[in-house]
């Protein structure tokens, strides 16, 4: 989130010029030029594309700002511009601050939020009301996935790429893979597979 409360959809803190995006106001950093030479969109824009695929459901990693008071302005923005878009159904939320993730269940009861830094026991996680882990392949044991989904929990893993790994989670039950390779990702999910 800008310095005035616009969200952006930007990966890293620092624009490759060196400009903390939380530092600036999104006049000072709407022309700035991406890589593939396009402008840093709005949350708003990203939902407004979104929304013209009802079927398709919006993952919002609010990432960690400078400070909790910026952390709690991103977490505010970003669900009022959701509910209104009127997509509250169509968005979850994933982030690697268990704040940003606690305030996120207070804030949007029954949306599922995700906590992605992976260094808290699904049954920690649940027992703040957040609904699912989203770990890294190193930090996510058989043992989380199995406690997790006996707690009713979601589980995602990230990221993976090559194919051997996406059918080992596969064969492991996550619900969700993060992945750089999404066709190779539709392909393998769309085989039906047989274990001896």
């Amino acid at each position: 989130v800008t310095t005035d409360d616009v969200v952006v959809l930007y990966h890293d803190a620092k624009l490759s010029d060196g400009r903390r995006v939380d530092a600036c106001s999104y006049a000072e950093i709407k022309d700035f030029t991406l890589g593939n030479g396009e402008k840093i969109p709005t949350f708003e824009q990203y939902l407004e594309q979104g929304k013209k695929y009802p079927s398709v459901r919006l993952v919002c990693e609010i990432k960690t700002h400078q400070n909790e008071e910026k952390n709690m302005r991103a977490v505010a923005a970003c669900v009022e511009a959701v509910r209104k878009h009127d997509m509250t159904e169509q968005v979850d939320y994933i982030a690697f601050d268990y704040d940003i993730c606690r305030k996120l269940v207070e804030l949007c009861p029954g949306t599922l939020v995700q906590y992605l830094n992976g260094d808290k026991s699904p049954s920690v996680v649940n027992a703040a009301g957040i609904g699912g882990i989203d770990y890294k392949m190193s930090k996510l044991t058989d043992a989380w996935i199995q406690e997790a989904h006996e707690l009713g929990m979601k589980v995602n893993v990230w990221t993976v790429d090559s194919a051997e790994d996406m059918l080992l989670y596969m064969s492991k039950g996550v619900d969700f893979i993060t992945t750089n390779e999404s066709e190779r990702g539709l392909l393998l999910t769309g085989r039906t597979y047989i274990s001896e």
